[in-house]
């Protein structure tokens, strides 16, 4: 076996077991192309993306073995026709780059092939003609896709969102004290439109919460005005599994010390303008510091605040309120938050990190909260958030997203200050995360010279090995840089591949 090479390159990749199984597969091509690998396309392509490896072979307990290509033209020829014909794969989403030989991979050639994580208006991807053949990624194994499943990819690639309007529902389900203190408040912020001189209903319309039916000319709510303003057991009898929850865990070994929850008697109806209200007091009461000061002692916006406004809103706006057994549920821990809601990103992590691309899945919710003063900027609320995180040296938010829910963990505490290492790997993971690109260990030695090269090394090798640093290039070359999140790993492993094949 000639697993050496393939072994050492994942082992580069920085990925723990489950994520390498979910973004790597392996497949022995010497009888042609695997009928197996359009499944694997479909799967990657409707989950997060993923790399294929033709001419590898994978054995039990993570052993691999290089078989290789012995004519990847050829292949190369049939895969490139195959993926265009409709009966076999319904859309090729790969360009020329997304597919390359790599030449002399243990002294052999091995075809790889990067399959990106398909948009949502081209999902489902599916196989053999028939969009029942929709496959997902579990684990390490390509499974069909159930039938919620499958109403979700069709739901996320239409992308209805909340603007349909509800026919069978009136003034009557709206709780009128939710509407008249949200018309209040926009009314204060846009005076001289005079929406405090106008009815509850008046008000809606011309926000555009409520749509005109044009059979009948007379004008109802829209699914997104019901979830704002209406009341709960007419939200549930639209949305069966409709449920906001908020616990906080801090300072306890109880389950929980403080809970609000949508299902629980409350004074106020428990629709999203109320859970938002009474929630985001808590969130923000729980933030020691409510603002930082530059050098000048000059208040600026990278507050965590500010953070957890934008992930606040963010969880609520694309929360996808039609799965079955989905929930919005806020947690607020001693060195965290935790966002989660039901449905997948519409949007790419990557995107949602740097900011400028939106998909909102709920326009009616989104422009619900920009009238409050909320997601101005629509399309930067994830770019707001890392934002926060780096001004403030955090340990670096993470994002997990499928096909039934997107969570969001959102750091408190200092990125360098992790109880399970000494004052001294603080001090050289600290200075890593403060200049925020890969430095050499030449660079480490001339910043802290009151550590001996040989104590540097030492500190380097522990954080490496217990996952906070990791390691860049070879020889003279090398540099060091705070380990990646999910959100990077792929683009490492697209850049390992591609130095192999120079």
């Amino acid at each position: 076996m000639h697993e050496e090479k393939v072994v050492d390159v994942i082992k580069f990749f920085g990925l723990d077991s489950s994520m390498e199984n979910e973004s790597l597969e392996c497949k022995e091509a010497g009888g042609g192309l695997p009928k197996s690998l359009w499944e694997t396309y479909s799967a990657f392509a409707n989950t997060d993306g993923g790399i294929i490896l033709l001419g590898v072979q994978e054995f039990p307990k993570g052993v691999f073995s290089v078989t290789g290509i012995s004519n990847p033209a050829e292949m190369l020829n049939h895969f490139w026709s195959t993926c265009s014909n409709v009966t076999t794969v319904s859309r090729n989403i790969l360009s020329n780059s997304d597919v390359r030989v790599l030449e002399d991979i243990c002294g052999k050639r091995v075809i790889s092939i990067v399959v990106p994580a398909a948009q949502a208006s081209f999902r489902p991807i599916f196989v053999k003609g028939n969009i029942e053949n929709s496959y997902i990624r579990h684990g390490e194994s390509d499974v069909k896709a159930s039938s919620e499943e499958l109403a979700a990819l069709i739901r996320n690639s239409q992308n209805v969102g909340d603007s349909q309007i509800l026919v069978d529902f009136t003034d009557k389900d709206m709780d009128a004290a939710s509407v008249s203190s949200y018309k209040s408040l926009v009314s204060s912020r846009f005076p001289d439109r005079h929406y405090d001189e106008k009815s509850n209903e008046e008000f809606l319309i011309e926000l555009g919460f409520y749509g005109l039916d044009r059979k009948t000319q007379k004008y109802y709510p829209r699914q997104g005005c019901l979830l704002f303003f209406g009341k709960y057991n007419s939200i549930k009898d639209v949305f069966h599994s409709y449920h906001l929850d908020y616990f906080d865990y801090r300072n306890s070994s109880k389950r929980w010390i403080d809970r609000i929850a949508s299902d629980v008697p409350n004074m106020r109806e428990m629709n999203i303008f109320n859970f938002f209200n009474i929630v985001y007091g808590k969130l923000i009461a729980s933030d020691k510091n409510p603002f930082i000061l530059d050098d000048n002692f000059v208040r600026v916006e990278h507050s965590l605040a500010t953070a957890l406004r934008e992930a606040f809103v963010n969880t609520l706006v694309h929360a996808d309120y039609v799965l079955s057994g989905g929930s919005v549920r806020i947690e607020v821990h001693d060195d965290y938050y935790l966002f989660r809601n039901p449905g997948k990103m519409l949007v790419s992590i990557n995107e949602y990190e740097t900011g400028g691309n939106s998909s909102c899945r709920n326009e009616v919710l989104m422009k619900a909260f920009r009238y409050m003063g909320f997601s101005e900027r629509q399309g930067m609320g994830g770019c707001e958030i890392f934002s926060v995180a780096n001004a403030n040296k955090l340990i670096y938010p993470s994002i997990k997203t499928n096909l039934m829910n997107t969570e969001l963990k959102f750091w408190s505490v200092d990125a360098a200050t992790v109880p399970e290492l000494s004052h001294d790997e603080q001090t050289i993971l600290r200075f890593i995360l403060n200049r925020n690109l890969a430095v050499s260990k030449s660079e480490i030695r001339n910043a802290n010279s009151q550590f001996s090269d040989y104590r540097i090394k030492a500190i380097i090798s522990t954080l490496v090995e217990k996952g906070r640093v990791e390691v860049l290039g070879k020889g003279k070359a090398t540099k060091y840089q705070v380990k990646l999140k999910s959100t990077g790993q792929r683009m490492i492993l697209q850049n390992i591949l591609t130095k192999l094949a120079e």
